[in-house]
Parts: C-alpha cells; structure tokens; sequence
C-alpha cells in the first residue's frame, strides 16, 4: 500500500499501512509493531473468527521464543485499551468464546 491508496477505515478508525499509522477520530494512536500488525489482520478479515493459533501464525516467528495463546489475549487487551471507548465492553474486537477474535468495528 503506498500513501495514494486508501487507508484500511471501519467506523471512527483509519489504519494507513504504508507509514504505520493509526487515526481514532483523526487524532493519531501509537500502537507497537505488533499492535499494529493484530489491527492490521483483524481489520483485513471484518466480520470472520480468526482463532488464537491463526493469529499467531501471522503474527510470530516460533524461532524458540516462548509464545503461547496467552500472548495473543495480551496484545488484545493492549490494543482494546486503545481503540475501543469502553476496551471492559469491547465493540471493535470481539471474543467469540471458544473460537478467537472478530473484528466488528
């Protein structure tokens, strides 16, 4: 994606993938490498459950690191925290229990 083409946008979030920013209510967020990356794959795939192990095959190299599905939640909560307006009742990000993540934003 270079800077010509559309920002990835779903309600008041703007995800511009060439420079790495994220826009809520045109203010900027800074969100980490990894952050940004989760977003980036939710926003992808609106609408569909993607399961903690298809996140972390995304989204980490299993080079001996020790990363489990507790890594994944971690980094849900992070980016709840910063993107939802109540990340304690999520709209954007929701847990489809037993399943994964969905993005409704």
């Amino acid at each position: 994606m270079t800077s010509d083409e559309p920002a990835l946008a779903s309600g008041n979030l703007r995800l511009h993938a060439a420079e790495m920013r994220l826009l809520k209510d045109g203010s900027e967020v800074a969100l980490s490498v990894t952050e940004f990356r989760l977003l980036s794959l939710l926003m992808a795939h609106p609408r569909a459950v993607l399961s903690k192990e298809q996140i972390l095959r995304q989204l980490w190299q299993h080079d001996g690191a020790f990363i489990d599905d507790n890594t994944v939640a971690v980094n849900v909560r992070r980016l709840r925290e910063k993107i939802e307006d109540d990340p304690q009742q999520p709209q954007k990000i929701v847990t489809v229990r037993g399943a994964g993540y969905k993005w409704n934003g």
